[in-house]
């Protein structure tokens, strides 16, 4: 006698599934400034060439980028970029504003 197996349509659809659950994690491992736009990711990049540590996360304020690192010591260090400077590529972009006279 003559068996004939056949695969179910959701059976077929697992390994694809699978593969693309993993496309996904890995996505979120990408680091966050590569996801974003040239200014916030110089912002990102500026912001850990000044202060080290691991960019956690970049939002834009205004004209302004906010920039959360995780220092090599566990503490969470919130810098503020000045958007124009960030586009430009100024060096300094993390400098405190200072105040007009």
């Amino acid at each position: 006698m003559r068996m004939i197996i056949s695969m179910s349509a959701a059976q077929r659809m697992r390994p694809r599934a699978a593969l693309l659950s993993l496309l996904v994690l890995l996505s979120m491992l990408l680091p966050i400034p590569a996801l974003a736009g040239d200014a916030a990711e110089a912002a990102a990049r500026r912001a850990q060439e000044k202060h080290g540590g691991r960019v956690l996360k970049v939002e834009r304020r205004g004209p302004d980028y906010r920039v959360k690192i995780l220092k090599p010591s566990g503490k969470v260090k919130v810098v503020t970029v000045p958007g124009k400077d960030a586009a430009e590529g100024r060096p300094g972009a993390d400098a405190p504003k200072r105040k007009q006279r």
